[in-house]
């Protein structure tokens, strides 16, 4: 089961992950872990926090990537 172990582990560094205030997540990763919360999770203080901490995320501007071929 190494495959499963492995994405275990992805998963527990992207919840760890979230206690940063520097942290940088793929809109894949923030949807996946809302995703697989279960609807009693939503009630917990760690449900909450996830939560409201992804959302933060989703919500802040993105900044645009430079563009250095014209260079």
């Amino acid at each position: 089961m190494p495959k499963f172990a492995k994405a275990v582990n992805y998963y527990g560094d992207l919840i760890i992950k979230l206690a940063g205030k520097t942290s940088s997540y793929k809109d894949t990763d923030l949807d996946l872990m809302l995703a697989k919360l279960q609807a009693d999770d939503y009630s917990t203080p760690l449900g909450q926090f996830m939560v409201r901490r992804v959302e933060a995320l989703k919500a802040k501007p993105t900044t645009d990537e430079v563009d250095v071929d014209m260079l």
